[in-house]
């Protein structure tokens, strides 16, 4: 592959740098997903020649390296570019995590007498300086309450997935008002909780990827185990570890792998770290996101009519109204409005999760003030009744009281619809059918889909089927809504009309992780 200038000049720096550990003094050679890395953080310029990445998403598995190679990024930024006045960080979890890229940065340094002519090395404070140019590396944990690093230029935050401190993440990456070139690096492994920065990140640059979110100073690199993968196939090994065989020994993966046969937490420990498989819940998905995004394509919004789901929130949960009907085309619209309130967006934003993003592209909206407008709800619902038929809306009926006589005045007809088990179970068997039929047309709403992938299900004996979140933090009222919507449906339509057949659990079964 063929780099430009600045990325030659990255890549040769960093070649020109030694190993440490086992093959302590060998020349750093780069494999090409790492000169990938290297390329795209400087490489990607502007027509002036300016950087252009400010931000960047690493998830990799266990034995890629990682650790060396944010090393060798933050000598670079030191010593390799020039550059005056530089203030650097990293961020681990603890102490004894944060002196690892520290301990590391400086054995690649003491190895290179031309570098270190040029730097100090202060283990007692975990730094790297350089006098000369007034600039300086320091690695700092997540128990830290130093004030420090409000005009950073690089920060690297290590095994990411342990960090809860946002206030420290905050700290280090904002305020950057004076910096035209900056550089925030999350990296990390799947771990086993949501309420992280990490996770937050982890979904944007999921939706990155996937062309969802547009962004030019952004990029990430997700290697990882996909629904489907065989985890005990050496394919799938070399797809998730791209070291796999070369400086990752394919012996030690296996040896690993021998263990997780005999054990269930050792198996549970090669998925999350050799496979990049986050270990957050258990129980039974509902469908795959392959199969929802195989439906992906835009509602025709011409349906005769259309029925509604509505569950709305008391407070600060998000609010989801969900049109259902038949297109000229003989599919199935889907056409979602989700509302949260501005503080929840802001709560948010913090951590790049979505909802600031899905706000600027429409997908969310936002009612100003610490909890949701009902009102504001009320009149926007009320023009969007203007736009289509509505037929009949579904409310839960815990939150039928403050919207029945409203529905009632825009026609929207509002009926209470159960929560509970058995009501629950033909709406979420139909919808699925519909799913892998690929019978619906949602135009890959990422707000929707998002809650969709939230879903987790339970049955009881009789294969009565609910929908439950994965986590608490979770939310899945649009797909809930959805769900209603089919519900009150359902009763209205002939079984021909529907398009009910076989079940899917009788021909696909349940998906279990």
């Amino acid at each position: 592959m063929k780099y430009n200038a600045a990325a030659r000049q990255a890549i040769a720096f960093i070649e020109n740098l030694t190993l440490v550990g086992d093959r302590s003094g060998d020349p750093v050679k780069l494999l090409p997903f790492q000169k990938e890395i290297i390329a795209t953080i400087f490489g990607k310029t502007d027509k002036q020649g300016r950087r252009l990445i400010k931000r960047v998403f690493l998830f990799l598995p266990r034995k890629q390296a990682k650790t060396f190679l944010v090393a060798c990024i933050v000598l670079y930024w030191l010593l390799g570019r020039g550059l005056r006045g530089q203030q650097c960080f990293s961020i681990a979890n603890d102490k004894e995590q944060a002196a690892l890229l520290f301990r590391m940065a400086a054995q690649i340094l003491e190895q290179d007498p031309e570098l270190l002519e040029a730097a100090e090395i202060v283990p007692s404070t975990k730094r790297i300086t350089v006098p000369a140019a007034y600039s300086y590396y320091a690695a700092l944990s997540s128990e830290s309450t130093t004030k420090t690093g409000r005009d950073s230029s690089l920060v690297i935050i290590d095994e990411a997935q342990d960090i809860r401190n946002v206030d420290l993440i905050k700290n280090v990456t904002t305020g950057r008002t004076n910096r035209e070139d900056y550089l925030t690096i999350f990296v990390g492994t799947a771990g086993k909780r949501k309420d992280t920065p990490f996770y937050a990140e982890y979904e944007y640059a999921r939706q990155w990827k996937a062309g969802i979110i547009k962004n030019e100073n952004y990029a990430a690199w997700i290697y990882e185990a996909d629904e489907g993968d065989d985890w005990e196939s050496e394919a799938t090994w070399r797809k998730v570890m791209p070291a796999y065989g070369k400086f990752c020994r394919a012996a030690s993966v296996r040896e690993e792998y021998e263990l997780a046969k005999q054990m269930e937490h050792k198996k549970a420990d090669f998925q999350q770290y050799l496979l990049n498989i986050w270990q957050i819940w258990g129980g039974v998905k509902w469908v795959t996101d392959e199969d929802w995004m195989a439906n992906a394509a835009p509602p025709l919004g011409d349906a005769a009519e259309y029925w509604a789901g509505f569950d709305g929130a008391s407070v600060r949960d998000t609010s989801s109204l969900v049109l259902y009907g038949r297109n000229s085309r003989g599919l199935w619209d889907v056409i979602p409005f989700i509302w949260v309130c501005r503080a929840q967006v802001e709560e948010r934003t913090g951590t790049d999760f979505s909802y600031s993003a899905w706000e600027r592209s429409g997908y969310l909206r936002v009612t100003e003030g610490s909890s949701q407008n009902q009102d504001e709800i009320a009149k926007q619902i009320e023009e969007i009744a203007t736009r289509y038929k509505i037929r009949q809306t579904s409310v839960d009926r815990a939150g039928l009281s403050w919207l029945s006589g409203k529905f009632q005045k825009m026609g929207m007809n509002p009926v209470g619809f159960s929560q509970a088990l058995m009501a629950q179970t033909e709406p979420i068997k139909q919808l699925e059918r519909q799913i892998l039929r690929r019978e619906l047309c949602h135009g890959g709403h990422p707000v929707l889909r998002w809650m969709v992938n939230n879903i987790k299900t339970f049955t009881d004996g009789a294969e009565n089927v609910k929908f439950h979140k994965k986590a608490s933090e979770d939310k899945i009222d649009g797909a809930q809504a959805l769900a209603n919507a089919v519900g009150i449906a359902f009763p209205t339509l002939t079984a021909e009309e529907f398009g009910i057949g076989e079940s899917v659990y009788e021909s696909r079964g349940l998906l279990v992780l």
